[in-house]
């Protein structure tokens, strides 16, 4: 199952090669949960962020929390080796641009005017490079799906704000670590909405998250 067409243009190339060569139900989890621990282990051995025991172990059991949903299904399960590396990789960007959006809001002194800034940018670069690789887009986009266009953009914009604005006054270990507990609420809507059968896997990876939450807040 590929990605939406919104989030696919957006992807990185080792996302959009995951995608292509594994299940999405195998690489989403992946590439969510490796990210914290990423995140987690530059803090600490490079930036010399200090991260205590309790709070590393919260990050480390939502981090397995969220990647055991890869086992829920076993048509390809764990045995898609590529898919998986590239999911790994794609981690890797999620922790990368994580660790720069959290210490570039932390210079700038306002996590808004960072980010606000940072989105008229890339807004500019994305509609020169529609211009050239699909005219045509950008002005339907503006004359007919306006309306989608400017709720779906403001809720993103509105929920990377949010989490940009955490990452000034937390550690960004562990934001990013609840950021990615965003997955546990798309399983929620996939059974509730869509109907998905929950099995046992599924309850067992949402309660490892939810407990890492759990010590999480504990400690603070």
């Amino acid at each position: 199952m590929r990605p939406p067409p919104c989030c696919w243009r957006r992807c990185p190339i080792p996302t959009r090669w995951s995608y292509r060569i594994g299940d999405l139900s195998q690489v989403y989890p992946l590439a969510r949960g490796v990210a914290p621990l990423l995140v987690a282990g530059v803090s600490v051995t490079l930036l010399g962020l200090h991260l205590s025991g309790a709070e590393l172990a919260a990050v480390a059991v939502i981090a397995i929390g969220i990647m055991s949903l890869a086992t829920a299904r076993r048509r390809d399960g764990l045995r898609n080796g590529p898919a998986a590396g590239l999911a790994v990789i794609t981690g890797g960007f999620i922790a990368g641009y994580s660790l720069v959006d959290g210490l570039g809001a932390r210079a700038a002194g306002t996590a808004l005017g960072y980010y606000g800034c940072l989105s008229i940018l890339n807004a500019v670069i994305f509609a020169i490079i529609m211009r050239v690789i699909r005219p045509g887009v950008v002005k339907r986009v503006v004359l007919h799906d306006w309306r989608f266009a400017l709720g779906a953009g403001g809720a993103s914009f509105f929920a990377y704000a949010m989490a940009t604005w955490a990452f000034t006054v937390a550690p960004i270990a562990l934001v990013t670590a609840l950021r990615e507990t965003s997955i546990v609420f798309a399983l929620l809507l996939g059974v509730v909405v869509l109907k998905e059968r929950l099995d046992l896997m599924k309850v067992l990876a949402t309660a490892c998250t939810l407990l890492g939450i759990g010590l999480m807040r504990f400690h603070r």
